[in-house]
């Protein structure tokens, strides 16, 4: 898909990622962001899922906590280690794996996980085992951070006018995954179709957090997330993402 410094309009300061699963943002959302500050807070060793390019490892590095980067593409991870500071390198681990079965650390051994833009990836049975095993990983009163692609998400008008309704009314319905679309390049332009992945599995706070519940987390926090920082063509009106912030009881 190109070099990893390739930039264009689309992306808005973000960069596409090398396995075709669209592109790292260029910013912090605000859920990330809390992640970034929680992890400089705590004396354990925290994980970024899906850390790309390490738009949240290299804060929270800078800040003092220790991480364990994890991606499916070893590409990414390289380029993360050569934008870390020599300084802190050494709080630094990488490592390579896909939610949810190539994946795999201690029971109760991480502090904190952020999960940012990941779980949209996968169909309903592995965002279930993911968040199980993730609940695992956590130390008791650890926090997980957790950020989708919303219903909301302006890939497309075609998207917003088309499945919107549809999301509504399966969840209307009590469908268990009513966000997921197996054909999203159907909803795409063709310019976008060469970022996307084959299917989006796309969540609302309520559903997410309800994902949540059900694998033993206790929600502190749900809702959508602004992405001011999206170009305008990819803003709708504040629901782009939806988040939650869950604690291991």
């Amino acid at each position: 898909m190109g070099n990893d410094n390739k930039q264009t309009d689309f992306l808005a300061g973000g960069e596409q990622t090398l396995n075709n699963t669209g592109y790292m943002t260029g910013s912090l959302d605000p859920y990330s962001q809390e992640f970034v500050e929680y992890a400089a807070k705590t004396s354990g060793v925290v994980a970024d899922i899906g850390a790309c390019y390490g738009i949240a490892v290299i804060p929270a590095l800078a800040r003092g906590a220790r991480v364990i980067a994890v991606d499916n593409e070893p590409e990414h991870l390289k380029i993360l280690r050569s934008r870390v500071s020599k300084n802190d390198l050494p709080c630094l681990q990488c490592k390579v794996g896909t939610l949810p079965n190539e994946i795999n650390f201690d029971n109760e051994s991480l502090s904190a996980i952020l999960c940012c833009r990941v779980l949209h990836l996968l169909k309903g049975e592995d965002v279930e085992k993911s968040l199980r095993n993730m609940y695992d990983w956590l130390e008791k009163n650890g926090k997980l951070f957790l950020i989708v692609d919303s219903p909301y998400a302006r890939y497309s008008d075609k998207l917003l006018q088309e499945f919107t309704p549809i999301y509504a009314q399966r969840k209307k319905q009590g469908v268990k995954w009513p966000g997921f679309i197996p054909n999203l390049k159907y909803y795409l332009q063709e310019g976008f179709r060469r970022f996307a992945p084959e299917f989006v599995h796309l969540f609302d706070g309520d559903v997410l957090a309800e994902a949540c519940i059900n694998c033993g987390f206790k929600i502190e926090k749900q809702g959508f997330i602004a992405r001011p920082d999206y170009p305008q063509s990819l803003q709708y009106d504040g629901r782009e993402n939806a988040g939650v912030v869950a604690l291991k009881i």
